[in-house]
């Protein structure tokens, strides 16, 4: 089994509706009621005990440009890895890194909840991955959520599982 810790506290446990379409999760069912609320300036990481592959989360509340998120992903050897990300329509991204893709997101104004589609951002992360680093800042106390991960874990056979549950 893999595990994983999330450092720095600026979050917190939210049951609310969240959108997840997209996720991949193989053959088991997504918890669309369990997210980590990011409600306070800080950096993220979540560290897994060896390297994952095919990591699929979304990023919902994005609105009113007061949250800035930055996304990075390192291997085993702390070398950062490119990710994929499909952006709803009240959020932008920019590649302000030195690896391909989008890393930097920001919401463009509007007020969406958890459970809808405009104010999401889905990443899915190919891998292999060990480690994933989200710097987030709030202004006015805004705040985005951060869905369960799933994940597929590479051994003698391969399987699909929500590592982070929250």
């Amino acid at each position: 089994m893999v595990s994983y810790e999330v450092s720095h506290d600026i979050g917190q446990f939210e049951d609310d509706d969240q959108y997840v379409s997209g996720i991949d999760d193989g053959a088991r069912s997504i918890n669309d009621e369990s997210a980590l609320d990011l409600y306070d300036t800080g950096t993220a990481e979540i560290a897994f005990s060896e390297a994952v592959e095919n990591v699929y989360f979304r990023v919902n509340n994005f609105d009113a440009y007061n949250e800035h998120l930055v996304i990075r992903a390192y291997d085993a050897d702390g070398n950062q890895v490119a990710y994929d990300t499909a952006l709803g329509s009240n959020v932008t991204g920019a590649d302000n890194d030195s690896v391909a893709g989008l890393d930097t997101f920001e919401g463009k104004g509007g007020e969406y909840d958890d459970h809808h589609h405009q104010g999401s951002l889905l990443i899915q992360i190919p891998g292999p991955v060990a480690r994933i680093e989200m710097d987030y800042t709030s202004v006015n106390e805004w705040t985005v959520t951060i869905t369960d991960i799933y994940l597929m874990i590479r051994r003698a056979w391969l399987r699909r599982r929500p590592v982070m549950t929250i």
